[in-house]
């Protein structure tokens, strides 16, 4: 620090020859600066006392008396910035007018950017050079870093557009739903799935649906469509159940191995055996048959005979007609004879 004002001999450090700062006293009656004693004791083998070179430790020094620090704190100084600054007050005061108040002290900027500058320029460097600072975007409103300003200007919603296709002017963040509506955008036909090619402006699609070929047909293609996501679904559906099913194969354990044939169970029947008597039940099934065979035979039998009658009958009857037939002619050439006669 400067001194406004003389100091006060008694009130000087006899090492560094100033006013104490954070003086300490030792048993001895002599008073130093804290700063200074520490390294005095740091700096001497053995650690004695800088006046008198009487043994001291670092331990048995003590604060000064308290009227001690109160004149020292109580001396006149000039800012450490003076100049220019020009204020000038009591020691104990003149750090917080450093940290708070001094505009000609150097400070470092708040925002972290790492510059420094005095007191008095801060507030130009905050507003207008920090590269850290903040910027509120004049369309929007949103606030943003300095770096973050350009690219912001390509994605603001409110940043002036206009449509592609009918040249109309809307804000970014409008575009896409005045694309929804936009007479110019490029729309294919409805049945452009179905094969139609035509692709024009949105306008002009109820025009090219009165000549579309397909259009006529649309409650017909609805209904396949209808029909094809059904199928579609239940496909779906059934590949998901055969992997349920595959799942639940793949998990299911493996059938456990036969049992060995238990000792005290009969030994089975020999081969010869076991074919007579399959060969014996085949042939009691073949008899069990024979009586629906013959019934079937006489069904048919008497089918027969009852068609033969029936023939028999259409065949006397026929010739009987026949008979008559003749009869009638010769009865009519007698007559004729008769009466010639």
């Amino acid at each position: 620090f400067e001194y406004v004002d003389d100091v006060n001999p008694n009130l000087v450090c006899c090492v560094c020859y100033a006013p104490f700062l954070h003086p300490l006293s030792a048993p001895c009656g002599h008073t130093f600066c804290r700063t200074c004693i520490t390294r005095a004791l740091a700096t001497t083998s053995p650690p004695s006392c800088p006046v008198d070179r009487s043994l001291l430790a670092q331990s048995t020094l003590l604060p000064a008396d308290q009227i001690v620090r109160a004149l020292v704190d109580e001396l006149r100084v000039k800012c450490p910035s003076s100049p220019p600054c020009e204020w000038s007050g009591e020691r104990h005061l003149a750090r917080s007018h450093v940290d708070r108040d001094c505009q000609e002290a150097w400070v470092t900027c708040s925002l972290g950017c790492g510059a420094e500058m005095r007191r008095s320029e801060e507030v130009a460097h905050l507003t207008a050079a920090c590269a850290l600072r903040r910027l509120v975007c004049e369309r929007c409103g949103d606030g943003m870093g300095v770096g973050e300003l350009e690219s912001h200007e390509e994605t603001c919603p409110r940043e002036p557009s206009t449509c592609p296709h009918c040249n109309y002017p809307v804000p970014r963040a409008a575009l896409p739903t005045h694309l929804d509506t936009c007479p110019s955008f490029p729309t294919p036909c409805t049945h452009a799935r179905h094969g139609c090619p035509w692709e024009g402006a949105r306008s002009t699609l109820p025009t090219h649906l009165d000549s579309c070929a397909l259009h006529p047909l649309r409650a017909f293609i609805a209904e396949v469509d209808s029909r094809l996501a059904a199928l579609t679904d239940e496909n779906r559906a059934l590949r998901t159940e055969v992997a349920d099913l595959r799942a639940q194969i793949a998990t299911t354990p493996p059938p456990p191995p036969p049992h060995p044939p238990h000792p005290h169970l009969p030994p089975p029947f020999p081969e010869d055996i076991l074919a007579l008597v399959t060969q014996t039940a085949k042939h009691m099934e073949q008899l069990a048959a024979e009586p629906e065979r013959v019934d079937t035979e006489l069904s048919a039998l008497s089918a027969g005979l009852v068609a033969l009658e029936l023939k028999q009958e259409a065949l006397l009857a026929q010739e009987s007609a026949r008979l008559r037939g003749e009869m009638a002619g010769v009865r009519g050439l007698c007559q004729a004879l008769q009466m010639q006669l």
